[in-house]
């Protein structure tokens, strides 16, 4: 194995965790969703209530009481709460403007070329994401 494709596993991994053992539901703070978006910009989302998320052999599990997502740990760019499912997927879908940034108190944390700069360069925390096609609310832990 190589020592890129373990690093970004092992990331992955502590990403994932972090998810996995923060107190409270994400349902409970108005996040209905959890999303996966996958290095080529694929997307997984599956309902946040009841959401156990594990590792095995290289894969992350996902899984509620309706479903069950295994994807490989090493195609996870990044993952987060989010709620809109559709909100979400459209703004990863808008290639043709900048991402804005907001904290809840309405200030500008920054502008990033995609979701993926975005959600990798802000601190754990609740935002409102804006593009050119939506907005939605998201948490990053």
């Amino acid at each position: 194995m190589n020592f890129k494709y373990f690093k970004k596993v092992v990331a992955t991994a502590l990403l994932l965790l972090a998810f996995a053992v923060s107190s409270g539901s994400a349902a409970d703070v108005e996040f209905p969703y959890f999303f996966f978006v996958l290095t080529d910009g694929s997307t997984h989302s599956l309902m946040s209530e009841n959401l156990t998320i594990t590792f095995a052999d290289g894969q992350v599990v996902a899984a509620n009481d309706t479903e069950n997502v295994k994807i490989e740990a090493s195609n996870v760019d990044y993952a987060c709460f989010a709620s809109s499912q559709s909100g979400l997927n459209s703004i990863i879908a808008d290639q043709t403007g900048v991402i804005e940034v907001y904290s809840l108190a309405g200030v500008l944390v920054g502008v990033y070329p995609s979701v993926s700069d975005a959600l990798h360069s802000v601190e754990k925390g609740v935002y409102v994401v804006k593009s050119n096609v939506n907005t939605v609310k998201i948490a990053v832990k």
